[in-house]
């Protein structure tokens, strides 16, 4: 038994160290200040859009378009980016003011959700909920940039509020964002970053397998007579 509990610290060791990793290139990114980069206020570079809420009775399980609440991130196809949702609309039941475009960065925005720290990219137009707040990319920016960006920091840093957790649009007024002139250098960074992410994914799986392995042996450990 003490030998699979060293092994089973030893494997959750190496799999913080891999989530560590890509954070830390994170910070290194977008804390440098190279020639070529800028550093703008964040909301010179995307704008802000908070979702809303719409009757029950018009939520679908098939529709035209996705609309997503906080739970929705969870979904194993949107770990990452959102694809698809529990539940659907149908155009005529919203206004194209209620849609979220392809490529915004969408986040948990009140209660407890913020602290799960999600932030996913939209692969598809969606709507959301009202308790779901996006990053919308304006013309100096390209999305998965963006998108990078946000995985940077923790949304518990903008949130306020005493007794319910929220962020506004006033909590990133102070945030300010470094980033390449031009868009081909942009999108090689995204491309760095799209290769650490998916092998930091590999090693994660690897390391979750071993632990359930360990983890199936001291349980059979326990149950022998």
């Amino acid at each position: 038994f003490s030998a699979i509990d060293t092994a089973k610290l030893n494997v959750e060791k190496n799999l913080e160290n891999a989530k560590e990793l890509f954070q830390s290139k994170l910070n290194e990114i977008f804390n440098q200040k190279s020639e070529g980069w800028v550093e703008k206020r964040l909301l010179d570079v995307c704008y802000l859009k908070s979702g809303s809420s719409v009757p029950i009775s018009l939520e679908k399980s098939s529709g035209d378009i996705a609309y997503v609440k906080v739970a929705d991130m969870n979904l194993e196809e949107n770990k990452f980016s959102i694809g698809t949702s529990s539940r659907f609309l149908d155009f005529k039941d919203i206004n194209d003011r209620g849609i979220f475009p392809e490529g915004a960065v969408i986040f948990p925005k009140r209660g407890g959700a913020i602290a799960t720290n999600k932030k996913r990219i939209t692969r598809i137009p969606i709507c959301a909920d009202l308790n779901v707040m996006g990053a919308i990319s304006s013309e100096q920016i390209i999305p998965q940039f963006l998108h990078y960006y946000f995985l940077g920091f923790n949304l518990l840093d903008i949130a306020n509020g005493t007794t319910i957790l929220q962020i506004n649009n006033y909590s990133f007024d102070d945030l300010n964002i470094s980033l390449p002139v031009d868009f081909e250098s942009q999108n090689d960074i995204v491309q760095l970053l799209d290769n650490l992410r998916l092998k930091i994914q590999s090693l994660e799986s690897k390391y979750q397998q071993e632990l359930n392995s360990l983890e199936a042996v001291s349980y059979t450990h326990l149950t022998l007579p």
